[in-house]
């Protein structure tokens, strides 16, 4: 039976590891924060193309019926 791959870091190995992870952790919160907000400006932008659409076909269908 094989023996399970053991690995060793130094102090100085294991702080650098837990900054790098530190590090990814911050980018990854910061990518979800900006995910997050142009979600928000997207729906928001929908809701107003929608509204403006609503009134260009309320305004050209009172247009035509004149």
């Amino acid at each position: 039976m094989e023996e399970p791959m053991k690995l060793e870091m130094t102090p100085e190995e294991t702080a650098q590891f837990s900054a790098l992870i530190d590090q990814c952790l911050k980018a990854i919160r910061e990518a979800n924060e900006r995910m997050d907000q142009t979600e928000a400006e997207t729906a928001q932008l929908q809701a107003e193309t929608r509204a403006m659409l609503n009134q260009l076909r309320i305004t050209l269908n009172a247009e035509t019926t004149l």
